[in-house]
């Protein structure tokens, strides 16, 4: 359901609406440069599965940068090529070999904060982690893991708020809005929603039918498989397979009221805490079989956890888990202890995690080394034995993979006896599959609100709608010298023109009256900051942001100073680097009162910005956090 669900990079098309229309030509506050000579360029990358719409959108934002002197080209890409680009070979790279920047989709479980460490915090750098963006901002990693590892509600509260106001302060992606997903399946597939996905693959069915009819489902997958070992998963179509395959010790679903909820799956019963919550006991069903008939036990909950905190391993889940488990402990044949590192306030949900969580057999890998598991031909040719509710049966590249009902899993037989996943790379032809019923669901298609609103009226399918844990951006590359730079990020970010996107471009596809603010959603409760106001479209204001860049440069000449060249920001003596004697520079600009941008003096022609915090004020926090960047050569090798 992603094209890296929660890590999702390409949101699910089968509920990216498109809406073809035209090119926005007058979203207008100042008039585009005169002169032909660009600041710098910036290449920006979109996957064309996205669906024309999205190229729409980032045509808006070419429109708009060229007015500010910036530069933009755009490179429309299959997704496969996409994700080498963006996730693979190029992830920490620029143009041409990598990318400067990219539009897409991170979509996150409902329970809690999963994830997000992975996803935002250095440690989360790939291979370890889904931190594509190459953000390196310690204070936002210490907030997020105290929100993280703090138990009390109100602490938690007061982390994430803080967090978020970080990242809106240094964003490494301009966040546009939250998604509502439209889903649309053959009308008598029951079991089917957008929160237990394909978790709960077990509860799939066809209305009207029994255990003894013969039952087949055909699901549109738009990526075939990049990997078949579960905790190594990197993609929507590996995740949909794992998913299909393996089980996990806890799982999401919903309950009654239609609420996510985390219940227990390979374990026999919730989790069981100490007092000071860092050590968790789990009890574990004796009743469980690998497909191959070696019975499951806690020797391989443990040969997992160990592969999956192992660095060597590249698991998927290494900077979610790492940051949180210390050791995994066997304590008998069907009981584990986790000794955690600090408390963790959703451990419970993070255990039904499909990057990580997905218990593999101990008896197939055992004495192979973690560094080989990603080579291992259980990665690259054919599955291990899982416990889930189907079985592997054979998988052709570049066609799709069946899977067979597992007659004896643990909760009964699935009512469902085969599902054939169907590789289709092209969005018109999976509507045109659904439609006409050659697939019963599936994350292949595209399509416009009108041709949804059509499809309502058809007997054959179901439409349902709501609102998601899905976050759409434009994302930065702060490997690229320029984007390092939050300056710069700020100017884009405040040259995006919101409204016309969503109103115009993709009309229906975000909340209601609420404009995102950051990567946690109004469905994540009182972890959600109301407070926040959204970055505006402004091009006078995103001018004045790119300024504060132009002035850190040192081929930088102010008006009337054209022979005078400026260092980088945080760099008072210009040498290169940011050194202790830099430091001097600060404390005269506090000591004079020089304390606004407008009272910033030039030093022998050459403006400083001594506010690192970017709040208008020079302070003392200032002071320390440039001390920080000691040694480092600002805005590039990570300095902020």
């Amino acid at each position: 359901m992603i094209a890296l669900r929660g890590k999702w990079i390409l949101a699910t098309l089968t509920i990216l609406m498109m809406v073809c229309l035209p090119l926005m030509d007058a979203v207008t506050q100042i008039e585009a440069k005169a002169s032909p000579e660009n600041l710098f360029t910036i290449n920006l990358v979109v996957a064309y599965e996205m669906g024309t719409a999205y190229w729409d959108i980032a045509n808006s934002l070419k429109t708009e940068l060229a007015k500010l002197g910036i530069n933009v080209e755009l490179h429309y890409m299959d997704e496969g090529t996409y994700y080498d680009v963006v996730w693979g070979t190029g992830w920490n790279l620029t143009w041409p070999d990598g990318w400067d920047m990219d539009l897409s989709t991170f979509w996150w479980m409902p329970t809690d904060l999963i994830w997000y460490e992975g996803c935002y915090s250095w440690t989360g750098a790939p291979p370890y982690g889904w931190n594509y963006f190459g953000w390196h901002n310690d204070k936002a990693d210490t907030l997020l893991h105290r929100c993280i590892t703090t138990t009390d509600p109100a602490l938690r509260k007061q982390y994430s708020w803080k967090w978020q106001e970080e990242f809106m302060h240094d964003p490494p992606h301009a966040s546009m809005f939250y998604r509502v997903m439209y889903e649309v399946t053959a009308a008598d597939l029951l079991g089917w929603n957008l929160v237990s996905w394909w978790y709960d693959v077990w509860s799939l069915k066809r209305a009207g039918t029994t255990l003894p009819d013969y039952v087949t489902l055909t699901y549109g997958t738009a990526e075939d498989l990049l990997t078949l070992n579960p905790v190594l998963t990197i993609s929507i179509g590996s995740e949909t397979f794992t998913c299909q395959i393996f089980d996990m010790l806890m799982k999401t679903r919903v309950d009654s009221t239609g609420a996510a909820v985390v219940v227990p799956s390979l374990a026999s019963d919730y989790p069981v805490y100490s007092a000071d919550g860092k050590t968790v006991t789990v009890h574990l069903r004796n009743d469980v079989y690998w497909h191959d008939g070696v019975k499951f036990n806690a020797t391989d909950v443990k040969f997992t956890f160990d592969g999956v905190i192992d660095k060597a391993t590249w698991s998927s889940g290494y900077s979610d888990f790492s940051s949180v488990i210390d050791s995994v402990e066997i304590k008998d044949e069907y009981t584990v202890v986790f000794h955690l590192k600090a408390p963790c306030a959703y451990f419970n949900a993070l255990l039904a995690s499909s990057y990580g969580g997905f218990i593999i057999p101990e008896h197939i890998l055992r004495g192979v080394e973690h560094s080989k598991w990603r080579t291992h031909p259980t990665n690259t040719q054919a599955p291990m034995p899982g416990t889930g509710p189907f079985k592997f049966v054979k998988w052709e590249r570049d066609v799709g993979w069946e899977v067979e009902a597992n007659k004896n899993y643990f909760l009964g037989e699935p009512m469902v006896d085969r599902i054939y996943n169907r590789f289709i790379t092209s969005t018109a032809t999976g509507l045109m599959a659904l439609q006409n019923h050659e697939i019963d669901f599936g994350d292949c298609w595209s399509a416009t609100i009108d041709e949804i609103n059509a499809m309502r009226s058809d007997p054959t399918l179901k439409v349902t709608q709501e609102n998601t844990p899905a976050i759409q951006y434009f994302g930065f590359n702060l490997h690229h010298p320029i984007l390092s730079n939050r300056y710069v990020r700020q100017a884009i970010a405040h040259a995006i023109p919101y409204e016309h996107i969503i109103n115009d471009l993709l009309p229906n596809l975000g909340f209601t009256g609420i404009r995102a603010t950051g990567p946690i959603t109004p469905l994540h409760g009182y972890l959600y900051n109301t407070e926040l106001k959204p970055i505006e479209y402004d091009l006078a204001k995103a001018q004045q942001y790119l300024n504060m860049w132009k002035y850190s440069l040192p081929e930088y000449a102010p008006p009337g100073s054209p022979e005078v060249a400026l260092g980088p920001v945080g760099d008072g003596d210009f040498s290169g680097l940011v050194e202790l004697a830099d430091f001097v520079v600060w404390a005269d600009r506090i000591a004079k009162g020089q304390l606004t941008p407008d009272k910033w003096p030039f030093i022998s022609g050459r403006p400083i910005d001594p506010d690192f915090d970017n709040n208008g004020q020079v302070e003392m926090a200032d002071f320390y956090r440039w001390r920080e960047s000691i040694g480092k050569y600002y805005p590039f090798e990570g300095a902020r």
